[in-house]
């Protein structure tokens, strides 16, 4: 028999995105077992060897497992023979979610989709995708469509699409989209604040971000977590200056070098401890400041858990939630009350944050008031 040619180019990613499809499309039907590969060759349009790749991928994920000499769809997965919707979830990255904060979410909210019936796919954009290729990427995009950081442009496009429920997990689009499910960055600042109150700390010094002059506005959540450590410290009466303020800018290598000379200025400094606007470099961080005064004794530190590296970092460093579970239960919540009533009014949602006990501040038994 002759092998069948295919002349269409077709990128391993949009043979992944045809075989998403026929996995939904199974699932509403209640199938479990996959085809053969002969035949799924010629569903996905592609060779034997491409899907075979496709199939290790998934399998690799748990999506399907192999059930004697065929391959099924997993009971997790399967578990609902019928999906109550589907929703996509649209972010930056190439082979998988650039920002670890929003792969954290990604990963928590496909789970708990998963519990609830509701099947979900993943779109990435790489910085290399363009303007030209929106319509391809977004041709069969979900009713439902969860944004994170993807870029103005393809906000703006993803708006013009008729009938589709937009949502974003980025306060910075708060101007753009009307329905907004995030962390509440000010009350982020404001926890940090308090903690280190809570814990005797008096003088603290504040780590964060600063966005160059080329940027046209700063990164709203960063700018609204640097207020709510500015108000919280006045709040408690703790004393906060311009001086208490270190920025770091620039790409990776050229915030290393920061990093440690703001760690040398704070530790020559009159300041108590620190508040870093993010995890992302925490052990570099740590090893900065612990080198010259012990941490918690003299040196209180203090960080936003992102990327789930306070809390598996040894030991555990203090810090204030990323509202990742609060976030994936609240985005579920909604999406299945639209597939269910289709109510689009959902607003603006910001999270209040939690606070991750470390070992980073004293212990409050110990604190003098």
């Amino acid at each position: 028999m002759r092998r069948k040619k295919y002349r269409g180019y077709q990128t391993k990613k949009q043979t992944g995105q045809k075989f998403k499809e026929l996995l939904l499309a199974m699932r509403q039907r209640g199938d479990l077992i996959l085809p053969p590969e002969r035949e799924l060759c010629e569903i996905l349009e592609c060779s034997r060897e491409t899907v075979r790749r496709v199939l290790e991928t998934e399998e690799a994920a748990g999506t399907i497992i192999k059930k004697g000499q065929n391959r099924a769809l997993s009971l997790e997965s399967a578990g609902n023979k019928t999906s109550l919707g589907h929703f996509a979830f649209v972010s930056g990255g190439t082979n998988m979610i650039g920002n670890p904060a929003w792969n954290k979410l990604w990963l928590t909210l496909h789970e708990k989709a998963e519990t609830a019936g509701i099947t979900s796919e993943l779109i990435l954009l790489s910085s290399r995708t363009t303007p030209e290729e929106y319509p391809f990427l977004f041709r069969d995009i979900p009713d439902v469509i969860v944004i994170s950081t993807i870029g103005k442009k393809a906000v703006d496009y993803l708006r013009t699409l008729p009938e589709k429920l937009l949502i974003s997990v980025e306060a910075n689009y708060e101007n753009l989209v009307e329905n907004i499910i995030a962390p509440d960055a000010y009350k982020t600042g404001w926890l940090a604040a308090e903690k280190l109150y809570e814990h005797g700390y008096r003088r603290p010094a504040l780590i964060r971000y600063e966005f160059s002059k080329k940027e046209s506005a700063p990164y709203i959540p960063f700018h609204r977590r640097y207020l709510g450590f500015m108000d919280g410290c006045a709040h408690y009466g703790m004393k906060y200056g311009p001086e208490s303020e270190f920025s770091m800018r620039g790409r990776e290598y050229q915030k290393y070098m920061d990093m440690g000379k703001i760690a040398a200025a704070i530790n020559k400094g009159p300041f108590d401890s620190a508040f870093l606007y993010s995890d992302d470099y925490l052990p570099f961080y740590y090893e900065a400041f612990s080198e010259c005064r012990r941490i918690p004794e003299k040196f209180g530190l203090i960080t936003v858990n992102s990327q789930d590296i306070a809390v598996e970092y040894s030991p555990h460093v203090s810090s204030c939630s990323h509202c990742t579970f609060p976030m994936a239960t609240t985005l579920v919540s909604y999406i299945t009350k639209y597939f269910k009533s289709g109510n689009t009014n959902i607003g603006r949602i910001y999270l209040g944050p939690k606070y991750h006990e470390g070992k980073t501040l004293k212990q409050l038994e110990t604190v003098m008031v």
